[in-house]
């Protein structure tokens, strides 16, 4: 963690004087990797944010939050006035915490998985009992004190090291001055920090619950083909929320109410058990990158099972999933779906519970055709002679669908020639026939 005091006159002198309304203090090189920075704002700086009406970024860690000129003003107020009148404050501070951290836990929202670190703001008014202006002398006479001072100290173990005259000696001098610099920020770094925890008066200390207007996040996100989505968690709420967000390139915004957690999320595409070089690995990989199988086969993200017969549910549930028809008939149960979907002529609803064969199988396969190339199912034929050894036992219903996806090579015979009709087929079968089919209708 790194605890960080804002100069208010310096940046609210810069804020006068530079062109726009806003004004960045970037902190990025403080922050690289560190999870928590904790930055201390002194709130004469707030008032001048709302005289000269500019905003006040603050860049950190791969992420931007902009306080508005009026982000804390009547309910901000109203949460401090007990602590101005007491008489022991000398000076109010506004203390903003801010987290980020990877993770990928059940605290997250359901079948979704970060794209961006796990953000957090937490925001408390608190007094101080020195002045900024006493404390800014403190540091400043920590550091250049002419007996005491952390310069003058340094200096003279600098003026007191003999390198020698030789070949490299000026190198040596300049990395041990480097070296010393570096212990100078870290000394001064303890110092303020130290400071700053004896001079806070810890009874003075309230939470900010809500802004008067929102603070705009600007997060980093990796490269994603999946649609981004922005939520956030607010602390007196007690799960996630989805909110509006705009993308600029890999930078997403959104507006937060309140303190709390947000995070940018896509859906979790990640499936689990399929043993390593498993025949249809790579299909499975390729039709979860584009669609959400948790949604046919609960828990798969943890335990695919490919080699489980598919049901008849699951194929209409492949076929609603692949058709784009998801949404249009959310809250139905599968019997409904089945007629919604026009599939109750391929697929007895008797039969959903059952195990799907090969056959009805075909017949959702090209009725999916149909849907996707735009043409009546009832036009499909094929473009050649297909020879099946078993073709007797192709009901007839399934005859013309079986033909058109072994001519079309999305299911295959086997080495005898036969189609097997009434056989079963796997999680793992039934995937890549939907691949090979949305492969050739340009969907995959």
């Amino acid at each position: 963690m790194t605890s960080i005091m804002l100069k208010g006159d310096r940046i609210a002198n810069a804020m006068k004087n530079s062109p726009g309304d806003s004004f960045l203090v970037d902190l990025t090189e403080i922050s690289v990797n560190i999870e928590r920075d904790e930055i201390y704002i002194p709130v004469s700086l707030l008032d001048v944010m709302k005289s000269i009406k500019k905003s006040l970024i603050i860049r950190s860690g791969g992420t931007e939050l902009v306080l508005r000129p009026y982000t804390l003003d009547a309910v901000f107020n109203e949460t401090v006035r007990g602590i101005r009148e007491r008489q022991e404050v000398r000076e109010l501070y506004v203390k903003l915490d801010l987290r980020r951290e990877t993770r990928t836990d059940k605290t997250l929202p359901s079948g979704m998985m970060p794209v961006s670190a796990v953000n957090g703001i937490d925001i408390q008014a608190m007094g101080f009992s020195i002045t900024y202006e006493e404390m800014a002398m403190m540091f400043h006479d920590r550091l250049y004190n002419e007996d005491t001072g952390l310069v003058s100290e340094k200096l003279d173990l600098l003026l007191n090291t003999y390198v020698g005259s030789g070949t490299g000696s000026a190198a040596l001098i300049d990395q041990y001055t480097r070296n010393l610099v570096a212990l100078i920020e870290k000394e001064l770094s303890v110092y303020i920090d130290n400071t700053i925890r004896t001079t806070k008066l810890t009874n003075t200390v309230r939470e900010i619950h809500t802004f008067d207007t929102p603070v705009s996040a600007r997060v980093r996100a990796d490269e994603t083909k999946e649609l981004m989505s922005a939520y956030v968690k607010y602390k007196d709420a007690s799960g996630w929320r989805k909110v509006t967000m705009r993308e600029a390139g890999s930078v997403v915004m959104l507006e937060l109410l309140k303190p709390g957690t947000f995070v940018i999320l896509v859906p979790d595409r990640s499936i689990g058990g399929i043993p390593k070089g498993h025949w249809a690995e790579d299909y499975i990989a390729r039709m979860a990158s584009r669609y959400d199988l948790e949604t046919v086969f609960p828990g798969v993200r943890t335990n695919f099972m490919p080699d489980s017969r598919v049901s008849c549910s699951e194929i209409v549930l492949l076929y609603e999933l692949t058709s784009g028809r998801t949404p249009a008939n959310t809250g139905l149960n599968i019997r409904s779906r089945l007629y919604e979907l026009g599939l109750d002529d391929v697929i007895h609803p008797n039969s959903l519970v059952r195990d799907a064969s090969r056959q009805q199988t075909a017949g959702v396969l090209t009725r999916l055709l149909a849907v996707r190339k735009g043409l009546d199912p009832r036009s499909l034929r094929p473009g050649a002679a297909i020879s099946i050894s078993d073709e007797r036992d192709i009901d007839d219903q399934y005859y013309l669908s079986v033909l058109m996806v072994v001519d079309i090579n999305v299911m295959q015979l086997d080495t005898a020639g036969r189609f097997r009709p009434k056989g079963t087929v796997t999680r793992a079968e039934a995937v890549v026939a939907f691949v090979r089919l949305l492969e050739l209708t340009g969907e995959l």
